[in-house]
């Protein structure tokens, strides 16, 4: 095999690199009744592109999929090129249920068998 390609074929192949995705970004930063789409994530920060121009600060939602995973409290922005980083200062993932008050025993009767 030479490793020789057609050149339209090149050009196709070209072509088919260049076109990007068209699909909602998988994390977005929900901020007075909008979302905005995160680019970079970690546990210390998160990064949205500068050419959206808001001033996130406070509790901010963040959101995987449309669905809820972490509520975050933002303390502190710095533009990175054309990014706007965000630093967390709390970072805590959702529950699905309200958090116990009280400690769960070992043993609980979940049901009981008739004695014949």
């Amino acid at each position: 095999m030479t490793g020789y390609l057609p050149k339209n074929l090149l050009e196709e192949l070209g072509i088919a690199l260049r076109k990007k995705p068209k699909h909602e970004p998988v994390m977005t930063v929900l901020f007075n009744n909008k979302h905005y789409p995160i680019v970079n994530f970690s546990k210390e920060s998160f990064a949205i592109l500068g050419s959206h121009e808001v001033k996130l600060r406070g509790l901010v939602d963040i959101y995987s999929n449309h669905e809820h995973v972490y509520q975050a409290l933002i303390v502190a922005s710095e533009m990175n090129h054309d990014l706007i980083v965000f630093n967390f200062k709390r970072n805590t993932f959702t529950q699905s249920g309200p958090a116990l008050d009280f400690e769960l025993q070992e043993s609980i009767v979940v049901g009981l068998l008739p004695a014949n």
